[in-house]
């Protein structure tokens, strides 16, 4: 949602507040800036480096390692209430980051 439209409020939360969201804001409204992060990130997406696959990959990864530690996160937190709930936790983030790169793929492409 952020490369969408960086100024949409999401989830209760006001994106628009978020200091980093602002600093970007900033440097996005200069021209040289805007010309140079809009090269690069087209450079990376074409890459394959921010692939969904390549994205998948490092979450599958870090997944497994963290995997076996999280019941005592869950029982010392308390953030979420289950396995289950972090397992879903997992595919949306999945979910999210394909649609994005679907969203860049499409011919409403930010760039």
């Amino acid at each position: 949602d952020f490369i969408k439209d960086p100024k949409r409020v999401g989830s209760g939360d006001d994106a628009s507040n978020n200091p980093v969201t602002k600093l970007f804001n900033i440097l996005y409204a200069n021209v040289d800036f805007k010309t140079q992060f809009d090269k690069r990130y087209t450079e990376l997406t074409e890459s394959g480096l921010l692939s969904t696959q390549n994205f998948n990959n490092i979450v599958d990864l870090n997944y497994k390692v963290i995997e076996e530690y999280m019941p005592y996160h869950l029982d010392k937190y308390g953030e979420i209430s289950t396995m289950i709930e972090w397992y879903r936790n997992i595919e949306l983030l999945k979910e999210n980051f394909k649609e994005r790169d679907d969203y860049f793929k499409s011919e409403n492409s930010l760039f």
